[in-house]
This record gives C-alpha cells, sequence and structure tokens, in this order.
C-alpha cells in the first residue's frame, strides 16, 4: 500500500496547474504592487514549484527577460483569461490581443483570451490585433 501511495503522490506533483491569484492578496513579483484587477495578471510556475504571480501580462513578460536564467526553470505560464470567469489558461494555448482600449494595471496593452471566439468577439468592438505569445518574450 505504501509503494502506491508514494506513486500516487508523484504522478500528483508532476501535474502542473495553476495556483489561483487572489486580488488584493498576491502581489506583483516585477513591480510589487498588491494585484488589483483579475482581468491581467498571469503566474509563472517553476520546475521546483515556485509561484510567481504578475498583475500585469507585461509586468511577466518584463519579468522573464530581466531574469534571464529563470527561462531554463520555467514548467508553465498561465495567463489570465480577460473574458468570463478570469481563469488560468497555459500561455501557449491563449489568444494573446494587443489592445489600446483596455489597459492593464501597469499601463499594459497585452490581454489574453481562452479562445478564438471571445477573442474575435473583442476584435470586432475595438482596435486591437491578435500577436504570437512566442514573438512577445524574444
Amino acid at each position: 500500500m505504501k509503494k502506491w501511495s508514494f506513486f500516487i503522490l508523484f504522478i500528483i506533483s508532476c501535474n502542473v496547474s495553476p495556483e489561483k491569484i487572489i486580488v488584493g492578496r498576491d502581489v506583483c513579483s516585477n513591480c510589487k504592487m498588491t494585484v488589483s484587477d483579475n482581468r491581467f495578471g498571469g503566474t509563472l510556475v517553476t520546475e521546483k514549484g515556485k509561484v510567481y504571480f504578475f498583475d500585469d501580462i507585461v509586468c511577466l513578460i518584463s519579468f522573464m527577460k530581466e531574469h534571464g536564467n529563470i527561462k531554463k526553470k520555467i514548467k508553465a505560464v498561465y495567463l489570465t483569461n480577460f473574458s468570463d470567469d478570469h481563469a488560468l489558461i497555459d500561455a501557449n494555448k491563449a489568444i494573446v490581443v494587443k489592445t489600446e482600449f483596455n489597459k492593464g494595471p501597469m499601463n499594459g496593452d497585452l490581454i489574453a483570451f481562452a479562445n478564438i471566439d471571445s477573442s474575435n468577439h473583442y476584435l470586432q468592438f475595438s482596435k486591437a490585433e491578435v500577436v504570437n505569445w512566442k514573438t512577445l518574450l524574444e
């Protein structure tokens, strides 16, 4: 039984799931401001399980660029879904939109959507464009 318990614990620990950002409690790892808006942030999870919180996608990108050594240690990056329930979504699967209409807490101009339908709806009513997540990190 002990062998199975260890195995199950090992399997569970290998899965990375986003840790929910708590508005008003969590602090941005880049700008050190308390997260104040649940529509713009993101999280970064290292291979060892350390979670970094961000109040704006622009802060997350700045942090990754300024801490180049962390790129090798990243297990997952999540962005906040701008629409619906503002759940965290895998950055590699997110539709990232550059907009002048909705500004993040640090005056960031990037928002993320979980699916193409949500982003298309937003794009119809605002001056915005879809941008490539990986290009933003270069």
